[in-house]
């Protein structure tokens, strides 16, 4: 069965526990989580999976690993309506390929900035950077990327508005910044909240 997203990132960045999947605004600019402007994203629903398209997930996760890793970013699924959506960076035949492994299901596709290969790759060097940035006065406790592809969320003390804008700025990408730690996330499907 496959694992909450959010928790297969935690291996591959070392986080002890990051539930951290896009609560940010999605105009595009450097800011603090804004619930409200959230990209798709939310706990393990407590209603029964639907396993046409639990079966269908694990099929586009056979598919897209590790043919289409420089463009894949996630996928967020709709068991109430049988659907996925898959968010990805153009310029490959992931839809088609996608498409031909899960007709039983129905599939969107979004474009994304970045795919989850580019978003692990700047959160490790953001938690990498934890001690210079804590000598700066913006302490990280923990990060992982957005569902929606278009940057990461990084934890910090103070979630402050400037933390985000200064990191965004350093990195040259959009970093979103939410007050909070690194929390242990649950095993299980990702499935938004209804």
């Amino acid at each position: 069965m496959k694992r909450l997203y959010a928790v297969r990132w935690l291996t591959a960045v070392g986080v002890v526990g990051v539930l951290i999947t896009g609560c940010g605004d999605l105009s595009g600019d450097a800011s603090v989580s804004k619930p409200e402007s959230a990209s798709p994203s939310g706990f393990p629903s407590t209603g029964t999976d639907d396993p046409v398209l639990s079966a269908a997930s694990d099929a586009v996760d056979r598919v897209v690993h590790p043919r289409y890793d420089d463009w894949y970013t996630s996928i967020v699924l709709d068991h109430q309506n049988r659907a996925m959506t898959i968010y990805r960076k153009t310029g490959s035949d992931m839809d088609k390929a996608v498409r031909s492994q899960v007709p039983e299901v129905k599939v969107a596709f979004k474009d994304a900035a970045m795919s989850e290969k580019d978003m692990l790759a700047l959160t490790r060097k953001v938690l990498a950077d934890t001690d210079y940035w804590r000598r700066q006065g913006v302490v990280i406790t923990g990060g992982g990327p957005l569902s929606d592809g278009s940057g990461i969320e990084v934890m910090t003390q103070t979630g402050a508005h400037t933390e985000a804008m200064r990191l965004s700025e350093h990195y040259d990408s959009r970093i979103v910044v939410e007050r909070g730690g690194a929390t242990a996330a649950p095993g299980g499907r990702f499935t938004p909240s209804s």
